[in-house]
Order: structure tokens, then C-alpha cells, then sequence
């Protein structure tokens, strides 16, 4: 009993002792200038900042392109912001900006490539106030390591880019075996988080891939936090850390609106038994949860306990398809209104689900000479709900215009005729691609059709 009792003593002294890392990410600021005016990039990192001095961070990781093209007025306005907000605090966190390809990008001319190369560089430190562009701290017991990657010009990986952050996770991983290693760089590694197939980098994914400690926090490809998707698990963890600037959705798509709206932050906060990462959404700090949690890792991190690998993620939590309404129903009617025809727009009720309706599936049907129905869409017309201008902010209506236009590679319309009944079926659809039940509509388009966009 005596023995049992000293066990249970030096357990509890452990664990009130163990040591508890808090950090805050944003990425993809991108102002065209160094204005806090409300609704700007700017205004959104202030406000980050504040909410993560109120979280009581210890560093603050930037996962590049604070600058749209290596701006150092901007610079030195961000720098301006952390000192503003943390610069009565005692402990300031740890302040760890890394480039991006804007970073690299603009600014100045390209005649001597090298020159230009070290003069970003400088640019970007000096405003910044930091003294280097490949941080690796030892924060609280954890290792903290940042990248200004070089290669793809900021958004890619080269053989430095590859040999330094090696050697980097060798001596993180002599330093401690079991834990986590918190990494942050511009882009994701390839097929990995939401949006990682057309923007990643295959590179990134192999250097990565033999660690499966890693916690890479990437940015990069604007795509929301919303998104369940934007944290992956397979040989290692990949984490999205989405923009304070405009967003994008999976395309091709229909022109989706209010793209600049969302803006997105995370929080987390490690400990020796899991690491927790905490979405927000700045429009309103509303936290963003998954199945009505946080993100949650448990330690050590192993292939065998991800639970954010794709499988297993859907094994455990088997996506539950999005419905509309009772009694709603939808409806079309041609655009401009009393004008020759280009385009039709699908007004309705929005679905409803347990998270969020991430988008709708609709295909299209031509009345044909003996009144049956041939399909014309050869894929589905792809229309994203309003999730993305924050989940507080969805409307309970929709409105999806659908214009007279080919495909592009990233809009996409359909070249209605005139005279001719159409059928619409439209599904909704779950951030993992279950389908509902479709509602349907039905429209005679006008005899007067406008020239399509070329």
C-alpha cells in the first residue's frame, strides 16, 4: 500500500509539473498596403493578436506571405501590431514569421537575382525585427522550428530546403524521442489537408513522411479552417492554417461570393498526454468545432493513434448526409430578367446539418421530343454554401447563379438554349462528399439568348 501510495505521489507531482506549450498560427496576409483599416488584412492580425494574448501564447508562428510583394512598409506595420499589443507583457511570446512565395515575390526588379534574393531577405528581417528566417527554439520542452523555405520561389522545397530541416529533426529527435515536433513552413506537403492536391508540394511530403511526430503547420493555399479537411494524418500530421486575405474553395465551381469574409486562426496547446488545436474564426472569435470538439492528438504520436487519417477518421465518425427541410423547395428563373437570356439562377432553403452544408451537387436535364429527360451535365455543377464566410454567418436561404458560360478551370456555367425545358436536381452535401436527398425544378428558358463569355 506504502509502495502504491509513493507511485499515485510522484504520478500527481509529474503531472502538475509537466510542461504545457501554447502557441497561436496565421498565415497569408497579403495586404496591398500597410492600412488597419476595419475589414483589412491588417485589422485581422491585430485582432489575432489580441485574442491570442488572451489565450496567453508563448510564440507566435506566421506561416508566410505577410506581404503581397515583399512590401516593408508592411512589415514593420505587423511588427508595429506584436509590439502594440504584447509590449507591456512581462513574457512576450516568441515572435517566428516565416517567408512565402510573396515574400519572395514583387518589389523589386529581377536583373540580379541573387542581390534581389538577399535583399528580400533583409527587407523581411529588418521589418520584422527578427534575426532569422529559419527559427528552431526549444519553447517549454517542445521543439519549435520554422522554415523560410527557397525552393518553388517560397512555395516549394529544394535540396537546402530538404538537408537543413533534416538536420534540424535530427537534433529535435535527439533532444527528445517521443515528443511531438512543431514545424511551420508556406505550403503543405501534397495530398495532404483540403486544398493540398492542386497547390502542395510532392517534396514537402517526402521530407516529411519519415516522421511521424511531426506537426507541419502550412498556409499557402487560402482554403478555410471551417473545413474539417484542413487537418490530415497519414505518415505524419498536416495542419492548414488558412489566410487573413481572400479564401478559395475546391474548383472548378460556381463563382462563389464574399471570398474576402473568413478570416481564420488557430490555437494549440500541448501538454505529455495529447496536443489540442483550437480553430477561430475572426469575424466574431467564434470557435470552430468538429463533430462539437476541438482537434484533439493523443501522445505519442504514432501512425497506430491517428485519428485524423482519412479511413479511419470516416470509420469513426461515419459522415451523416445533409437533408433539406421539410417543405422546402427550390426554384429557377433566367437572368437578366425581361433581357435576352445568360444564365439561370436556383433560389431555395438551404439544407440543414449537424456541422455545415459544405456544397451542392446539380445536375441538369433537357426536356427531350417525347417528354422524357436527357441529362446534360457530364459532372456535377459544383455550388458552395456561404460556410466559408464563417459558420455564425450562413444564411438560411441560398441563391445560385449559374451563368452562360464554358467551363473554366476554375468557374464553371453551362450553355443553355433557348426555347428549351430544363430539370435541375440539386443534393447537398457534407464536407466529405455524403449526399442528401434532392429537391428538384423545372424552367422553360426565353426565346433570346446573349452571346456567352468568351
Amino acid at each position: 500500500m506504502k509502495r502504491i501510495l509513493v507511485l499515485l505521489l510522484t504520478l500527481a507531482c509529474v503531472s502538475m509539473f509537466a510542461q504545457v506549450l501554447r502557441l497561436g498560427f496565421i498565415s497569408d496576409c497579403q495586404p496591398g498596403n500597410n492600412s488597419r483599416k476595419a475589414g483589412t488584412p491588417l485589422f485581422y492580425v491585430e485582432k489575432a493578436f489580441k485574442l491570442m494574448r488572451e489565450l496567453g501564447v508563448d510564440g507566435i508562428l506566421i506561416a508566410g506571405d505577410l506581404s503581397n510583394v515583399n512590401d516593408p512598409s508592411v512589415y514593420v506595420e505587423i511588427r508595429k501590431i506584436y509590439d502594440e499589443v504584447f509590449g507591456n507583457d512581462a513574457q512576450k511570446p516568441h515572435f517566428m514569421p516565416v517567408m512565402g512565395n510573396h515574400d519572395r515575390s514583387g518589389g523589386l526588379p529581377k536583373d540580379n537575382p541573387a542581390r534581389t534574393k538577399e535583399e528580400r531577405e533583409k527587407r523581411f528581417m529588418e521589418g520584422l525585427k527578427v534575426d532569422t528566417l529559419h527559427p528552431h527554439l526549444v519553447i517549454n520542452g517542445f521543439d519549435v522550428i520554422g522554415r523560410s523555405f527557397e525552393g518553388g520561389n517560397g512555395a516549394g522545397c529544394n535540396a537546402d530546403d530538404d538537408a537543413w530541416f533534416k538536420a534540424e529533426l535530427a537534433k529535435a529527435i535527439e533532444r527528445d524521442p517521443v515528443k511531438p515536433i512543431i514545424v511551420c513552413g508556406h505550403n503543405h506537403g501534397y495530398d495532404t489537408v483540403y486544398g493540398s492536391v492542386p497547390w502542395g508540394n510532392r517534396a514537402i511530403t517526402r521530407l516529411f513522411a519519415p516522421y511521424q511526430q511531426v506537426i507541419h503547420f502550412s498556409g499557402h493555399t487560402h482554403y478555410p479552417n471551417e473545413d474539417p479537411r484542413t487537418i490530415h494524418q497519414q505518415d505524419f500530421t498536416s495542419v492548414g492554417t488558412s489566410t487573413l486575405n481572400y479564401l478559395w474553395v475546391d474548383e472548378p465551381c460556381i463563382e462563389y461570393p464574399g471570398r474576402h469574409e473568413g478570416k481564420n486562426m488557430l490555437y494549440m496547446v500541448a501538454d505529455d498526454k495529447q496536443v489540442v488545436i483550437r480553430r477561430y474564426q475572426l469575424r466574431d472569435n467564434s470557435e470552430i468545432l468538429d463533430n462539437g470538439k476541438p482537434w484533439t492528438l493523443p501522445l505519442p504520436l504514432n501512425k497506430e493513434n491517428f485519428v485524423y487519417e482519412p479511413s479511419r477518421r470516416v470509420k469513426d465518425n461515419p459522415p451523416v448526409a445533409p437533408q433539406f427541410p421539410e417543405g422546402a423547395t427550390i426554384a429557377a428563373k433566367p437572368f437578366p430578367e425581361g433581357k435576352p437570356f445568360n444564365g439561370v439562377v436556383i433560389t431555395g432553403t438551404a439544407a440543414k446539418h449537424v456541422d455545415f452544408v459544405h456544397h451542392y451537387k446539380i445536375d441538369i436535364f433537357a426536356k427531350n421530343a417525347d417528354g422524357g429527360w436527357d441529362k446534360k451535365t457530364t459532372s456535377p455543377i459544383i455550388f458552395h454554401s456561404d460556410f466559408y464566410r464563417g459558420l455564425n454567418f450562413m444564411k438560411p436561404t441560398f441563391e445560385c447563379k449559374i451563368p452562360l458560360q464554358p467551363r473554366t478551370k476554375e468557374f464553371q456555367g453551362f450553355d443553355f438554349q433557348p426555347s428549351t425545358t430544363y430539370r435541375f436536381e440539386m443534393k447537398p452535401c457534407e464536407s466529405f462528399g455524403t449526399a442528401g436527398k434532392p429537391l428538384h425544378t423545372e424552367i422553360t428558358m426565353p426565346a433570346d439568348k446573349q452571346e456567352a463569355k468568351k
